[in-house]
């Protein structure tokens, strides 16, 4: 999808040890399936290389993202045209909110509305303007560096307006949430009041680009110092999120009061309290409220941040059942929750160590859990040609006997190199199947009736 180099970075400094993040900024990543749902521009194969055939790369050439890559927040300003929305202004700032490109930007096709009300772009701030476009592009591929994270609030339309593409991304509008649906998003202006007490877009002429830049840049620093599921209803759920606004907004208010009062050199009664009140806020549910779940021969109650899949089978199936090679298994435990690894007969999910692939499916096959999920992981060590019959094979195997209404989905991981030099693909694949049992057809009295006449 992105040309990246192929020596590797030594990255001697560590993000964790010198920085204030709570944990590395390359968790707020998109991923690629999220840059797809989300619009983001993407080169695949097929119609997406036709499509974006004439956007420009950010860079010739990227390196690999790592918690040290510096971090630019980017807005753009469109006007409409003749032919569509087109970009009329682009700010970009650094980490330390200093200005890294600034301009106007004239498009080739004529104004048809300035869409000055959100914009701020008026005829007579274009009036001189000399700037086009792929002056723009040029201007990003010099100055960029290659391992850069950019960050916006649906950041894909500011890409598209830029017709540019660009691997390392995060969106504002994907990693804070209020409505706990994800496709549901919360302007700039709501969470830069919510989490950061700032007002922003509050004139009348219109956005300001270097404003909501700094805004977009203010808040990845300001989760960064708390957790990834800090402000994502999506994940902590709707009622975390508002026990953390009405936190901030106690915070807020108590800040502006000590704004105030801080000439007298002592805080009122009444300014302490918020911030008293503030730090006792819980960000999780009160613990009688929590779900139980079965761990070994304990029974915990703990909230679920995580959306692990294995999570999901230990806690949420009422049965599940996992086959693979030891190896696999012990690693696959890894990424369930400490507190329920322990697998025992009462527990939700039964685990089964085969020898070979071909052994793999058939017990899973045999042994599928009614009402429930079974997994099986095979590992096929041979070349792509070889890999896909291999593959073919094995799903004939799974597929041949199976009974009842069954959903068979076959997750193909991809690979994280090439085979072989001239072999870039890599790109995972998901097979889906509905199989259904065989419903004899239905006989009307008339037919059987018929029947007998015959005989």
């Amino acid at each position: 999808m992105f040309p990246m180099s192929l020596h590797k970075r030594n990255n001697k400094n560590n993000d964790s040890k010198n920085s204030k993040h709570s944990f590395p900024k390359t968790e707020l990543l998109l991923s690629p399936w999220q840059m797809l749902e989300e619009g983001y521009p993407i080169a695949l194969e097929g119609e997406l290389k036709a499509k974006y055939a004439d956007f420009v790369y950010t860079k010739d050439r990227y390196e690999e993202v790592t918690p040290n890559s510096p971090m630019w927040a980017l807005d753009c300003e469109m006007c409409q045209t003749r032919a569509g929305s087109e970009l009329t202004r682009i700010s970009i700032v650094n980490e330390k909110l200093e200005s890294v490109y600034e301009s106007f930007v004239k498009p080739y096709n004529p104004i048809v509305n300035y869409l000055t009300r959100f914009s701020g772009i008026t005829p007579k701030l274009l009036e001189n303007v000399e700037v086009r476009l792929e002056d723009v592009q040029r201007t990003i591929r010099e100055i960029m560096p290659p391992d850069l994270i950019l960050i916006g609030h649906s950041l894909g339309s500011d890409l598209h307006a830029l017709r540019m593409l660009h691997p390392y991304c995060i969106d504002t509008s994907v990693i804070f949430n209020l409505s706990g649906e994800r496709m549901r998003k919360t302007k700039l202006k709501v969470l830069a009041a919510e989490f950061l007490g700032e007002q922003i877009q509050c004139g009348t002429t219109g956005h300001d680009s270097i404003e909501d830049s700094s805004a977009c840049m203010k808040l990845v620093h300001e989760k960064l110092k708390h957790c990834i599921e800090w402000g994502d209803a999506v994940i902590s759920g709707p009622h975390a999120v508002e026990r953390i606004i009405a936190e901030r907004r106690l915070m807020h208010k108590a800040s502006k009061s000590t704004n105030v009062s801080v000439t007298e050199n002592k805080l009122s009664e009444n300014t302490m309290k918020p911030k008293v009140i503030a730090t006792q806020v819980p960000l999780i549910k009160e613990k009688q409220s929590l779900p139980k779940y079965v761990a070994g021969e304990d029974v915990v109650q703990m909230q679920m941040f995580t959306t692990s899949v294995f999570s999901h089978l230990v806690t949420r199936e009422k049965t599940s059942l996992l086959v693979g090679k030891s190896m696999i298994i012990n690693d696959f435990i890894k990424y369930i929750p400490e507190d329920l690894r322990i697998f025992q007969p009462e527990s939700r999910m039964k685990v089964s160590e085969q020898p070979t692939n071909k052994a793999i499916i058939k017990f899973g096959r045999n042994n599928a859990v009614d009402s429930g999920v079974t997994m099986m992981y095979t590992s096929v060590e041979k070349s792509p040609e070889d890999t896909a019959v291999k593959v073919n094979k094995l799903v004939k195997k799974l597929t041949k006997y199976l009974s009842g209404n069954t959903l068979v989905a076959v997750l193909l991981a991809g690979r994280n190199t090439a085979f072989d030099e001239l072999d870039t693909s890599n790109h995972g694949l998901l097979l889906l199947n509905l199989h259904q049992e065989a419903v004899p057809p239905i006989r009307l009295e008339r037919d059987i009736i018929d029947d007998n006449t015959v005989g």
